[in-house]
């Protein structure tokens, strides 16, 4: 058997190419399939999958192929996550709707209120002049609205409830299906053989479209020509930001810090002019104090 990429001749048992890296089992070329709402069917690309312990050796050009090939794996979990996500805010839109088919009025107690208020308005004109018309116009609508509301909800609140249902259970289930239909997609898709090859290049922890396209940005500009290259500038990126984050929060803490003494400096300063204020005041009354004893001394003499 020849590898089909490169033509070197390949035994029974093995799994990758030994020269290129292909990976010669029936598995190289596999496709996820996902319903798609609207254009049917959504696949995931084909992508040769190059054997993990040969990356490390690849050169430039052939290890961006690769990180295209992984980025199209995590773009298309990213693709089935947004979808999921506007299902949910789809499900809730549906939710608030059948809540406003609750709260709904019948158009009655509008009319109902406006005819009420009329009649307050004119009595009030009777009785009070051309203030309390206005003044029966506004107590009128209101007293009048609120009973009739009382009264709708008393005779309507048990209908529009199974309205409301009703109307959930016809717009939620096909909603609710697709989201357990892309669910279980992701669980296929980071359980598949590609997922697995890509984790076992770049990590766990690296397999989402943000650490790929940092990965790429380097070997494009030159910063780093290997895979291990790459990986390492990636974690001394994220180390460096992480120190520059602990040290604005480090600074933060101390302008907080030195906010705070000065505040308690202010205020130290402020309770010692306070207190060199009683003393003072203190000195003054016992001096008056001594004054009126010695005053009052000679007048009894």
């Amino acid at each position: 058997m020849l590898c089909q990429n490169c033509g070197t001749q390949l035994s029974e048992h093995d799994q990758f190419c030994p020269n290129c890296g292909t990976q010669v089992s029936s598995n190289t070329t596999e496709m996820i399939a996902t319903p798609n709402a609207t254009s049917g069917e959504v696949r995931l690309p084909e992508i040769s999958m190059i054997a993990p312990n040969l990356v490390g050796n690849l050169d430039r050009d052939s290890l961006l192929n690769v990180f295209g090939d992984i980025r199209t794996i995590t773009t298309f979990v990213d693709k089935i996550y947004s979808q999921t996500s506007l299902l949910m805010d789809e499900i809730e839109k549906e939710k608030k709707t059948a809540g406003e088919m609750q709260k709904k009025l019948s158009g009655w107690v509008l009319k109902g209120a406006l005819a009420i208020a009329i009649f307050f308005a004119i009595v009030f004109l009777i009785e009070l002049g051309g203030v309390g018309f206005i003044l029966g116009l506004i107590m009128g609508f209101i007293a009048g609205f609120k009973f009739l509301e009382y009264l709708d909800k008393a005779k309507n609140s048990k209908k529009r409830q199974l309205e409301a249902e009703a109307y959930l259970a016809q717009k939620l289930p096909p909603l609710q299906n697709q989201i357990k239909a892309n669910q279980g997609l992701i669980e296929d898709i980071l359980t598949s053989p590609q997922a697995k090859w890509a984790e076992d290049i770049i990590g766990k922890d690296l397999f989402y479209t943000e650490a790929i396209d940092e990965l790429i940005s380097y070997v494009k500009s030159r910063r780093a020509d290997t895979l291990k290259e790459a990986l390492n500038k990636y974690d001394s990126t994220q180390h460096i930001n992480r120190m520059e984050e602990m040290q604005r929060s480090i600074q933060n803490a101390a302008e907080l810090t030195a906010e705070e003494a000065i505040k308690q400096t202010e205020y130290a300063e402020e309770t010692s002019k306070h207190a060199r204020r009683a003393a003072t005041a203190a000195a003054i009354t016992a001096y008056n104090t001594r004054q009126i004893d010695k005053n009052t001394r000679k007048f009894r003499k």
